[in-house]
């Protein structure tokens, strides 16, 4: 029962994590003009100047570290944090530009630009530790996937996807307690989604707290978008819950 369980909240999982994607890709690119900043002076403006100029001439080497005298004399100048970045990105050390970027709102620095783009860029990192999680799941080593998504958790907490498939892993260490927290920080990622609140109630009818579990159940069936085949697996999910609870009138209800 719990296999087939499973399997229905894993072809649900995949339906709602292709709609995240396709919602994801339709942000609207537009990049918000620079708030007005003091203007550099003395040796601030020599070194940016000679940072911009190196990175006309594709000096990105030198560009970055005039970026950073500069930096170092006006780190709350956002512009130069950009700049820094963009010779970082042109080397190919996306890791470091990431790092710029978190050294600068450690700084102080509260830029739309600089934020998206360091939420882009976390996002490129994040593909590779969460590849190696699926591939490591695949395999059946969730000890490796565990330490390979929550790498990707560290660079983009707030990707929903990655929360999920770290419930996943714990679920196949055999870490049911762990995973329900994993599913609890998961609601907190995304309140409205009715994926994380599944996975919940199936983990808490798991440890035997069945009237939280009911309760998380009832919240995912209110989602809105839970529609068509993904709204039936759902239901089925919840259904296998109930029997496995000794409560057949529940699942008759709930199907």
């Amino acid at each position: 029962m719990r296999l087939q369980a499973m399997g229905r909240m894993r072809r649900v999982t995949a339906a709602a994590m292709l709609a995240m994607t396709v919602s994801g890709l339709a942000l609207v690119a537009h990049t918000p003009a620079l708030a007005q900043e003091p203007a550099l002076v003395g040796p601030a403006w020599t070194a940016a100047d000679k940072a911009y100029a190196a990175y006309q001439a594709k000096d990105y080497a030198t560009a970055a570290a005039q970026a950073r005298e500069a930096l170092r004399l006006r780190p709350d100048v956002a512009r130069l944090w950009l700049l820094l970045m963009d010779a970082l990105d042109a080397q190919g050390s996306v890791a470091e530009s990431v790092a710029a970027a978190k050294d600068a709102i450690a700084a102080g620095v509260q830029d739309p630009t600089l934020t998206a783009r360091l939420r882009s860029q976390s996002k490129v990192l994040a593909q590779a530790p969460s590849l190696a999680a699926n591939k490591a799941l695949e395999a059946r080593n969730p000890k490796a996937a565990l330490v390979e998504i929550r790498k990707a958790i560290a660079l983009v907490p707030d990707d929903l996807s990655y929360r999920v498939l770290l419930i996943y892993a714990l679920i196949a260490d055999d870490q049911i307690e762990a995973a329900e927290q994993a599913a609890t920080a998961a609601i907190s990622v995304d309140p409205k989604s009715f994926l994380p609140q599944v996975l919940r109630g199936y983990l808490r009818e798991r440890l035997g707290r069945l009237n939280e579990a009911n309760q998380d159940f009832d919240s995912a069936l209110t989602d809105e978008v839970l529609t068509g085949p993904d709204a039936r697996d759902v239901r089925l999910v919840i259904a296998d819950a109930a029997i496995a609870a000794g409560n057949p009138r529940r699942a008759l209800k709930i199907l």
